[in-house]
């Protein structure tokens, strides 16, 4: 196969090969896709289709491309690259809804169908601008398919199953006129309106009017389609009919007038800035005897004139630099002999030099345009910020994107070079049109031109050098900054930071697994901290560059700011300023993270944590992809730095003193910043709040409370709190989580000796049924939390649960603490739950003649009776022990 070029789109592609063909996933919805983003989609795709894909081998497609804002255009061009073998090429699912698509896309993909010779199960076009002509289109190709292929046989099914096509609000008014005249000859549709019910149910697997005839079921499921958008021009029924005619012959001949689908490459000529050091070409004349006449010196920028000899004489004078010789820099601090190789090895009659005056250029930032314009995806734009961050510090100067397309680079010229020769690959990576593009020419200009950064920020002048990472020869830079942050992480004795050497709890480490006790939430103080933890490659910094772009949040990033007092000083400037802030480290251990809650405390405001808790070995697949532009090696070596942060890793706990999601995939990611949006408006909502005056002086001063004023809040334009919302919920589930887990900790355990039997006995020994827990008094009566709602709490727990013989079970990791107490006798339970019961009320005192249940029942009155009143001791005795140690 050829040579595999990687490129950033990569990441949206995924391969599964079989013996009999290979599945490929494109996932790209909600990835901001623009047109401009298809040329470099549509390059990556096809080198990594062709690079990675067996040609022999049937290939099944799924692409999921919603919600972005592409056009007909743009689709049009992304089915070509996919169509590369009719023959072997299967669409099986589509994606496209939320776009802004019309007929034409309709028309490009009916070709796609009617060339393949298995039925796409899946189509889904809502939301989109697609009209009469378009929807024509595509049912005709189903009711039509020259194999047949509608509605699709599905192997150990005796019945077929239809193509789920989705097209509701777009612009096809009076549907049930065009569907009428689709019904007749020649097309002959047959459809079902994919109904949802209780005794009829439709969906992409089965059908409520499939039969085991094939040519009596319908070949498509409708749902929904007769909701279109309003405020469009009706269409008459004979002009529908005359139109589906039009299109059966056009199908049937195999026209379907598909759009000129060749993107239109975006070459931006950027004009030079205006403080740009004016630089000239000139000739070398070199006699054979006399030389060139020059007396020069070396310089950081090349070779500085010194004098000029009349003869053979030269378009030059004292005090210019030679930058380059016939396009061989000579700039960027080379050794005397480095430059005497380069000089030497061009120098002759003609060659042509690059100068300007030294003074002039000393000093200068370096402006590269890209070449492209950035109206771009987000994501990649904020991961290409972030890359060119890591690469400057690599070579020890600043690389910063602005809005208009142009890479500045500030710092010494040595730097300077080296990042100026790395950038095409790095640009490349992303952009993998400019690969066979000519590189535009750089400019150096004054320092002062690149002004203040859209944080209003003053720029570091070009005196501020940047320091270099450390290097270490067998490893790349990336690898380099990551080692820092650990070397700086293991010095917990520093006294710039706001931190002190800590120790395990009394009770042990044991005492967090599960998070056994846990700080109630305080909504008195804004949230305006996120702490993000996670290993290399877990997509730490796209979170915060979302978070940045879209609510402006400021980043602490250690690859832009240099080192970790640095990232201390900048959160300290945004917490001062009552800005929000999100901080983007590996944040891998309690002692790292208690930096920053430490803050937290200092400014008065409270902190929230994302864990992305994704494998090692995929940040590892990640990284090398990510790098593959670089010359980070594929090998095990290259990721020994991850594996170092994998050893020390310590999982985040509430009960550090923030509230935690913990992010698995990306329906884990979104519902968790959603959840954390909802807090942190909640939160800052709370803080608009008055304190009651104090009381009287004559009466012993009480602690201040603090209410909720919502007229100030709804003044203040802050939302009233959702207390169904999701920031409730998910303080509602974090509540039972807390509670559970409490009841599997070492310190109920010991003394519970009622659990400790379930727990110990058949038919699943280590396991409690849920059942025991939904009858606690806690969960039952003050969480009136039901069976699903425990469920949903212990997904984010250490605690194992599953499911057997129709009930669930529940776990923990570790073996059960030895028994402090005695388990009471059998008469002495009877008679126990004989004397409570005789402070019941009317109807249980009633129930107190009846016979008594089985021993287990009267086991579980006379242990929730006894623990109802020791949980509530010995919880307050553990809140009480939480605000003394964090770490409890």
């Amino acid at each position: 196969m050829p040579h595999f070029v990687p490129a950033w789109w990569d990441r949206f592609f995924v391969l599964d090969h079989s013996y009999s063909h290979t599945s490929l996933s494109i996932h790209l919805r909600k990835a901001g896709l623009h047109n401009a983003d298809v040329a470099s989609l549509s390059l990556a795709l096809q080198s990594f289709l062709t690079s990675n894909v067996d040609p022999k081998l049937p290939l099944h497609i799924e692409l999921d491309a919603s919600e972005n804002d592409l056009d007909d255009l743009s689709v049009a061009r992304i089915l070509q690259i996919l169509q590369r073998n009719p023959g072997s090429t299967y669409l099986r699912s589509l994606k496209l809804y939320k776009n802004r698509v019309s007929d034409l896309t309709c028309a490009a993909l009916a070709s796609f169908l009617w060339n393949q010779t298995e039925a796409c199960e899946e189509i889904h076009l809502s939301h989109n601008e697609i009209g009469h002509r378009g929807v024509a289109m595509l049912l005709a190709v189903l009711a039509m398919h020259p194999k047949e292929a509608y509605p699709r046989s599905v192997e150990h099914l005796d019945e077929a199953i239809p193509c789920w096509l989705r097209l509701e609000h777009n612009q096809a008014t009076s549907i049930e006129h065009l569907l009428s005249a689709l019904e007749k000859d020649p097309v002959r549709l047959r459809y079902c309106m994919a109904p949802r019910g209780e005794t009829a149910s439709c969906s992409v697997f089965r059908c409520s009017e499939a039969s085991a005839n094939k040519e009596e079921t319908p070949h498509a499921h409708l749902y929904c389609i007769t909701k279109q958008k309003e405020n469009v021009e009706l269409t008459e029924q004979p002009q529908l009919e005359t139109m589906v005619l039009s299109i059966a012959d056009a199908v049937v001949a195999g026209r379907f007038d598909l759009p000129q689908a060749d993107p239109v490459e975006r070459h931006v000529a950027l004009p030079a800035p205006e403080d740009a050091v004016l630089c000239r070409k000139v000739q070398l004349h070199v006699d054979a005897e006399q030389g060139a006449g020059l007396e020069m010196t070396v310089h950081s920028y090349g070779y500085h004139v010194d004098k000029v000899e009349e003869q053979p004489g030269q378009d030059l004078e004292p005090g210019d630099v030679l930058l380059s010789v016939d396009g061989e820099a000579l700039w960027g601090d080379l050794s005397e002999d480095e430059l005497n190789e380069v000089f030497g090895r061009e120098f002759a009659d003609g060659a042509t030099v690059l100068t300007a005056k030294a003074d002039a250029v000393d000093g200068c930032h370096v402006w590269q345009p890209l070449g492209t314009d950035l109206c771009r995806a987000a994501p990649l734009i904020a991961a290409l910020r972030e890359d060119l961050g890591i690469m400057g510090n690599s070579f020890g100067v600043s690389a910063e994107l602005d809005e208009e397309g142009a890479v500045w680079l500030r710092g010494p010229a040595g730097g300077q070079r080296g990042a100026l020769a790395e950038l095409p690959n790095l640009v490349r990576f992303y952009f993998p049109e400019l690969r066979d593009r000519a590189w535009p020419s750089h400019q150096w200009v004054k320092a002062n031109k690149l002004g203040e950064n859209k944080n209003g920020r003053g720029s570091v002048s070009s005196a501020e050098r940047v320091d270099p990472v450390e290097v270490y020869q067998d490893l790349t830079e990336w690898q380099s900054a990551l080692r820092k942050q650990c070397k700086e992480d293991d010095d917990i004795f520093d006294e710039d930071l706001p931190v002190e050497p800590l120790e395990a709890p009394d009770e042990g480490p044991e005492i967090f697994e599960g998070e056994t006790i846990l700080p109630e939430l305080d909504m008195s103080r804004p949230f305006k901290m996120l702490i993000l933890v996670g290993f290399p490659g877990s997509g730490k910094s796209c979170v915060a560059a979302r978070l940045a772009a879209h609510l402006g949040y400021d980043i602490v990033n250690q690859d832009t700011l240099g080192d970790r007092k640095a990232c201390v000083q900048a959160a300290r400037e945004a917490l001062a300023e009552c800005r929000r802030l999100v901080v983007d480290r590996c944040n891998c251990t309690r002692l790292q993270r208690r930096v920053w809650l430490e803050l937290a405390d200092d400014y008065e405001v409270g902190a929230a944590c994302i864990w992305l808790d994704i494998p090692e070995e995929i940040c590892g697949e990640r990284v090398l992809q990510r790098f593959g532009h670089r010359t980070l090696p594929p090998e095990d070596k290259s990721l020994k730095v991850i594996d170092g942060f994998a050893q020390r890793f310590e999982p985040p706990m509430e009960a550090e003193g923030f509230v935690r999601w913990r992010v698995k995939d990306d329906g884990d990611l979104e519902e968790a910043l959603a959840e954390y949006e909802e807090l942190v408006k909640e939160s800052e909502a709370g803080s608009l709040e008055a304190e009651v005056e104090e009381t009287p002086s004559e009466a012993p001063s009480a602690p201040r409370k603090r209410r909720r004023l919502d007229a100030e809040a709804a003044a203040a334009g802050v939302p009233k709190a959702d207390l169904h919302g999701r920031a409730s919920r998910s303080s509602f589930l974090r509540d039972v989580r807390r509670q559970v887990e409490y009841y599997f900790s070492d310190r109920n355990l010991k003394k519970d000796w009622f659990f400790q039997d379930k727990i110990t006995s058949e038919p699943e020994p280590g396991w409690l049924e849920l059942q025991w827990i939904m009858s606690c008094p806690r969960i039952a009566q003050k969480h009136q939390a039901k069976e699903k709602d425990v469920l949903e709490a212990l997904k984010s727990s250490v605690l194992s649960v599953k499911e057997a013989d129709g009930c669930h079970w529940v776990a923990r990791s570790q073996p059960l603490p030895p028994l402090e107490v005695e388990r009471p006798e059998s008469e002495l339970l009877h008679n126990s739950v004989n004397q409570e019961e005789e402070h019941e009320d009317a109807e249980a005192s009633k129930a107190q003649d009846e016979p008594k249940g089985s021993p287990e029942e009267a086991d579980l009155a006379v242990q929730r009776l006894q623990q109802d009143a020791d949980l509530e001791a010995s919880q307050d005795e553990d809140d009480e022990e939480l605000s003394a140690d964090p770490y409890m």
